[in-house]
């Protein structure tokens, strides 16, 4: 299970959303940067970013749990969120794309379906 609370700092809202499926996937874009000293010695260092993206993909997702995702998105999608992921890491994250994950979720209530497919991109960073 997933828990979202927000606002970061203090917490007025949480959602519990269900576990990915197959895990998840943490997009890391590290750097590495290839130089040559003077003598021909050559080195590589790796700058490791802080900030990551977690995409979540969620199968047959409940209307109610839609709707619920669709207004937890709509009310914090431009907030800092903590969020627990099912290994109980703490993440300090934004919605990568909140405008195109609303209107996915959107359409698909106004359709009527019983149950969705949802994906979800987060970009943050561990606490």
């Amino acid at each position: 299970m997933i828990t979202l609370q927000a606002p970061f700092d203090a917490p007025t809202s949480i959602s519990y959303w269900p576990n990915p499926i197959h895990g998840d996937a943490e997009l890391v874009a590290n750097e590495v940067n290839d130089s040559i000293s003077m003598n021909g010695v050559r080195r590589a260092h790796i700058v490791v970013q802080s900030v990551r993206e977690l995409d979540y993909t969620f199968r047959s997702v409940g209307q109610g749990k839609l709707i619920e995702i669709t207004d937890f998105i709509n009310t914090f999608q431009a907030e800092d969120i903590r969020l627990t992921d099912y290994n109980g890491q703490d993440w300090k994250v934004q919605f990568a794309e909140p405008e195109q994950e609303s209107e996915l979720l959107s359409r698909a209530n106004e359709a009527g379906y019983e149950y969705g497919d949802l994906n979800v991109r987060f970009t943050g960073a561990k606490v």
